[in-house]
């Protein structure tokens, strides 16, 4: 839906028009089709970015005002906020993680992908892309800095952010370097050339689902969850908080957005004692 409305909207600036008229030709094609609120918050920030990415001589004014209606937000904010509070506890342990792990040398393009998302923490559509759907993302490594990568850029990231391109991801340490990392990542994107990401992404949750059959309503998404949990308990030397180390890594625009995922839970196998005796109670 969105790849037509940016074609109608460069179709209506073909010609000359003011930016009232623009807003109204905006909010027509974001309210077309009697669209769920959530849609319409989503097509006004993607109209947004749109605009700032590909036209010169808008105002900030008029940029500022392509956003929905302050009732749209507060719905949603408080939607958000009920939602958080109904949450579960996602639970999940060491043996996931190693079975998560153990898919690093397999074959199947499903596998590859569940890996390379749970090692870097990205969002689906940041790993299984494909072009029709999305700008290519490109990733660069750094200099001596083996667990970080650059993406050239990331999904839901504000186009008024200055830090918009170039991304630093952290791999979990110990998996892949950012070499390998890159490798593999370039050669799931050959493999899943021809298939849409949505696609990917369902095909990767069948998957996912049957490797994890003790966890209910798991998907693709539990998968950034998982890794910034993980992080936090396994690779945070110097004990930072945990909404600001989730914040960090996750690369979210405020501490705020890490709330999501407050309600993930890892659990450390338990060490049994080998040299623990056993007695037999006394009668």
């Amino acid at each position: 839906m969105s790849k037509k409305i940016y074609k109608d909207l460069d179709l209506y600036l073909e010609s000359n028009v003011n930016e009232s008229d623009l807003k109204k030709e905006i909010d027509r094609l974001v309210y077309q089709n009697s669209p769920a609120i959530k849609t319409i918050s989503t097509r006004y920030s993607l109209i947004k970015t749109y605009l700032k990415k590909n036209y010169d001589g808008l105002s900030n004014e008029f940029i500022s005002s392509v956003k929905p209606p302050d009732e749209i937000t507060k719905t949603l904010l408080n939607e958000g906020m009920e939602k958080r509070q109904a949450k579960t506890n996602f639970i999940f342990n060491e043996d996931d993680i190693n079975k998560i792990l153990s898919l690093r040398d397999s074959n199947n393009s499903q596998d590859i992908a569940i890996y390379l998302q749970f090692i870097s923490g990205r969002r689906a559509s940041e790993i299984y892309q494909h072009a029709d759907d999305h700008d290519i993302i490109n990733l660069t490594r750094i200099k001596n800095k083996p667990n970080v990568i650059k993406f050239s850029n990331l999904h839901k990231k504000k186009a008024n952010n200055k830090n918009n391109t170039n991304e630093i991801v952290y791999l979990i340490p110990g998996t892949l370097d950012s070499k390998e990392f890159k490798n593999l990542y370039n050669k799931l994107k050959n493999l899943l050339d021809d298939i849409s990401t949505q696609d990917s992404i369902n095909r990767v949750n069948k998957r996912i689902k049957s490797l994890f059959p003790n966890i209910k309503k798991i998907s693709s998404h539990n998968l950034r969850g998982m890794y910034a949990q993980y992080m936090y308990s396994e690779h945070n030397p110097d004990q930072q908080n945990i909404n600001g180390y989730i914040t960090k890594i996750l690369n979210h625009e405020s501490p705020e957005s890490s709330l999501s995922y407050s309600n993930y839970k890892y659990e450390k196998n338990k060490i049994l004692d080998p040299d623990r005796k056993i007695k037999k109670k006394q009668n």
